[in-house]
């Protein structure tokens, strides 16, 4: 792929649950990857209803390429990530359909926590939720992630 094509950097967060002390029960954590040479692009569309009413979709379009640089990560599926819950830090997925879903910022983002949690980045920055993946890593020609989002 076209080098100033994957001109962009985005920030990848999974969210796990940990067990929390009673009686609070699980709680919800935070990990991010840094991604540098991505591509983002954005559509909208808008679709008249009936009443000729505009109905606006949102719609971004991320191509991951194979070489990308994680910021020391390594991407593994959902499944292998669902089973490394102890060494979590080094590694990152894309997880849709889900209860713990994969969201993903635009730029270089701040780690989470309980005073900056996951709301305050989607009221802070552009902010996307994972809605599909096709994985073409292993493909000889241009291996790469395809991710869709709104």
């Amino acid at each position: 792929m076209s080098s100033d094509l994957m001109d962009t950097t985005i920030t990848v967060y999974n969210s796990y649950m940990t067990g929390g002390l009673p009686p609070f029960g699980n709680i919800t954590k935070w990990e991010r990857a840094v991604l540098k040479g991505v591509h983002w692009e954005e559509t909208i569309d808008r679709n008249p209803d009936s009443q000729g009413r505009a109905h606006i979709n949102q719609s971004v379009l991320i191509l991951i390429p194979k070489d990308v640089d994680q910021g020391g990560k390594t991407y593994i599926n959902p499944e292998e990530y669902a089973r490394v819950p102890n060494d979590i830090e080094g590694y990152w997925t894309l997880t849709f359909g889900t209860s713990e879903p994969t969201f993903i910022m635009l730029g270089e983002g701040r780690e989470l926590n309980d005073l900056y949690p996951i709301a305050s980045l989607m009221r802070d920055h552009r902010v996307v939720k994972v809605e599909g993946v096709s994985d073409t890593l292993d493909s000889p020609v241009l291996p790469h992630l395809e991710v869709r989002c709104v």
